[in-house]
């Protein structure tokens, strides 16, 4: 008898679901329909401009509707997430799972925080190391400088002594004190154009991105920062040589008044 008192229920709440989703979908159907006629006598009634601007309002409303959606979205999947869970799976299942989601979202931070400390900490390094050596490198300039004032110093007190011994040669005093002169203001002239030029091709390196390995620019900045004592020491060296002991002293003096 109960069985089918149970049947019967539920025969009769079937019934009673079928009749209802008939009855709404009567009631939707009707809608449209309603929908569809008033559309129709809008557009009857109205000017194109207005129907033109009705439609616009339409559209902006369903634009500012997504755009709503569209913010709320992240809310509404986790609820919609934590309700399908929690139903299927219990509360328990949910909030060992979220556990599992905010630590494996902890160590997904921890690890870029951490890859951008590490980053900033090299590039720090590295900028440290360039400093350090631009520092020997301004070091090794002045140094080279100064090695260059005593040269010449000393090259100028060779000169004036020269000049005592032959103070009777009037004529070849003469020559010998006008080369040397203009040979000084070249001298000075291309140490400044080359000591700038180096300069430049030093900053040059480490701020223009190139290619060359580090080995390389830095055998490059040692050869360029020696070239000047090679030159001086092959050159200089032997044309002061060869000035004073190997040139005939009769090519330096005056043949007329």
């Amino acid at each position: 008898m109960d069985i089918t008192n149970c049947a019967i229920a539920n025969a009769n709440t079937n019934a009673n679901t079928n009749s209802s989703n008939l009855l709404s979908q009567q009631f939707n159907t009707k809608n449209q329909l309603d929908n569809i006629l008033n559309q129709a006598l809008n557009a009857i009634k109205n000017t194109p401009e207005q129907q033109r601007e009705q439609n616009s309002n339409i559209l902006e409303q369903k634009y500012l509707d997504a755009k709503t959606n569209l913010q709320t979205a992240p809310s509404q999947v986790e609820e919609t997430k934590k309700n399908y869970y929690v139903y299927t799976n219990g509360t328990a299942y949910y909030n060992n799972m979220r556990e599992d989601e905010l630590k494996k979202n902890a160590k997904t931070l921890s690890k870029n925080i951490s890859d951008k400390f590490n980053e900033e900490t090299n590039n720090a390094y590295t900028m440290n190391a360039y400093y350090n050596t631009d520092t020997i490198n301004s070091q090794n300039t002045i140094e080279l400088y100064e090695e260059y004032l005593k040269k010449n110093s000393k090259l100028e007190n060779e000169i004036k002594n020269s000049h005592g011994d032959i103070v009777t040669n009037d004529r070849k005093t003469y020559y010998e004190y006008d080369a040397v002169d203009s040979a000084k203001q070249w001298h000075k002239l291309l140490k400044i154009v080359y000591y700038i030029l180096v300069c430049a091709y030093i900053i040059s390196i480490f701020v223009s991105p190139n290619e060359m390995s580090r080995v390389k620019q830095v055998g490059l900045i040692v050869l360029l920062v020696l070239y000047p004592f090679l030159m001086d020491k092959l050159i200089v060296d032997w044309f002061v040589k060869w000035f004073f002991n190997y040139k005939p002293s009769d090519e330096n003096v005056y043949f007329t008044l």
